[in-house]
């Protein structure tokens, strides 16, 4: 549903201005619709299982290669982010 912020009363008005974090112009209109938000469940507990299967695939990559010192798999992985990210730099 579309309210107009000419319709509201002055009290709904500084309640939805203060949930969007500005004033509101009369000439403007805002829509609200609630969403369900699932924190845990089944979506929490497919997550905790890919996030398992992903641990123990790298993990097996890990093992079949050999081991590489820091220093070069830092440098690596900024080359690699330089490649797709314009002007980045690495923290340290």
């Amino acid at each position: 549903m579309l309210h107009k912020v000419s319709d509201l009363p002055l009290e709904a008005r500084g309640v939805v201005e203060a949930l969007i974090g500005r004033p509101l112009a009369e000439d403007e209109a805002f829509s609200i619709r609630p969403i369900h938000f699932q924190k845990e469940g089944a979506d929490a507990c497919a997550a905790s299982e890919a996030a398992s299967r992903l641990e123990h695939y790298f993990a097996e990559i890990d093992r079949q290669h050999p081991v590489v010192a820091e220093v070069e798999a830092e440098a690596a992985l900024d080359e690699a982010m330089k490649s797709v990210r314009l002007g980045y730099t690495p923290r340290r």
